[in-house]
C-alpha cells in the first residue's frame, strides 16, 4: 500500500482498470451480440421479402407445376405389400434380361430405404448377368423405357473375346432403383 501513497495516480489507474474491466467490456461485448442478432435479423427480413417480391412471379406457374409433379407421381409404383413388388419386379426383370439371351448369374434385393422428404420406398436390386455384349444397350434402353421410373443407378461392365467383328461376350452388373410412392399407404 506505500506504493499508493508515494505514487497516488496510480491508485487512479487501478480503479480505471477495474472499472474499464468490469463495466464497460460487457457493455461493448453486450453491444456486439446486439450488433450479431440485428445482422440475422435483417437478413431474415430481406429474405422474407424476396419471398414475397418473387410469388408474384410463381404464382402463375403453380398449376403447370402441380400438373408435371402429378404426372412424375404416376410414374411410381403404387403402393403395395413389399414381398408382392419384390417378387413381381424381379420376376419382370428376370424375364425381360432372359428375352435378350442373356443368363442371371446373381441377383438380390439390397436395403430398403425411407425417403421421407417426397414420401417415397426406395428399392434398391442388384443384378448380375452374362452374355452377348450387343444385347446390353438394347437391355439398358428396354429397361429405362419402362411406364414405371426405374432408375439405373450403377451399370458396371466388362468385355472379353471381342474380335473386329463381334464385339464379344460381357459380364455385367446393374443396381436399378424402384420408387414406391407411400401416399397410399399414409391415407390408411
Amino acid at each position: 500500500m506505500e506504493i499508493f501513497k508515494e505514487k497516488p495516480y496510480l491508485l487512479f489507474l487501478l480503479a480505471g482498470l477495474v472499472f474499464a474491466r468490469f463495466v464497460c467490456v460487457p457493455i461493448i461485448e453486450w453491444q456486439n451480440e446486439q450488433k450479431a442478432s440485428l445482422v440475422l435479423e435483417s437478413k431474415r427480413v430481406m429474405k422474407a421479402e424476396q419471398a414475397m417480391a418473387n410469388e408474384q412471379k410463381i404464382e402463375p406457374l403453380l398449376p403447370k407445376l402441380r400438373a408435371l409433379v402429378k404426372a412424375n407421381r404416376d410414374r411410381l409404383y403404387p403402393f403395395q405389400a413389399e414381398n408382392q413388388f419384390k417378387l413381381k419386379n424381379q420376376q419382370d426383370l428376370e424375364a425381360l434380361i432372359e428375352k435378350y439371351a442373356l443368363s442371371v448369374t446373381g441377383i438380390g434385393w439390397l436395403a430398403t430405404k425411407q425417403v421421407n422428404e417426397y414420401n417415397l420406398t426406395l428399392y434398391q436390386l442388384q443384378v448380375r448377368f452374362k452374355g452377348d455384349g450387343v444385347k446390353f444397350p438394347s437391355l439398358m434402353a428396354e429397361i429405362e423405357s419402362q411406364a414405371q421410373w426405374v432408375e439405373v443407378d450403377d451399370f458396371v461392365f466388362a468385355f472379353r473375346r471381342q474380335s473386329t467383328t463381334r464385339i464379344g461376350d460381357a459380364n455385367g452388373q446393374i443396381t436399378l432403383n424402384y420408387y414406391m410412392n407411400n401416399e397410399a399407404a399414409n391415407a390408411n
